[in-house]
């Protein structure tokens, strides 16, 4: 259940061939290092099981990268600009085997099925 009124939604269609270490780097270091940001709550990860893209319809021929989200719960839009969020915002040795996006959504409230 999302707490926070903002969340932070980050895409990633990650290679196969540094799944396993990238993994590892979001788990031990990248991570920690958003939470550590000042207004960021929690993290939620999230993986397609299948080979998959997000940044595009399906995988190309052969490619057996997965699909990844993460759900950050933010204070708001403005924890991107702290300079603690600034300075951990990449994906350090793995810039160029993996597409991501990010965007910041305001919760809107409405629970399913209501309480």
């Amino acid at each position: 259940m999302i707490k926070s009124s903002w969340i932070l939604v980050v895409t990633a269609d990650v290679d196969a061939d540094i799944e396993a270490d990238w993994n590892e780097w979001y788990d031990r270091t990248h991570a920690p290092d958003a939470l550590a940001c000042p207004g960021v709550r929690n993290c939620t990860r999230l993986v397609a099981e299948d080979p998959a893209r997000l940044h595009g319809l399906d995988p190309r021929e052969g490619e057996t990268g997965r699909a990844y989200v993460a759900i950050y719960e933010v204070d708001g839009p403005h924890v991107q600009s702290t300079r603690e969020f600034m300075a951990m915002r990449g994906w350090d040795r793995f810039a160029g085997k993996v597409r991501s996006s990010t965007r910041c959504y305001r919760v809107r409230g409405q629970k399913f099925p209501p309480e």
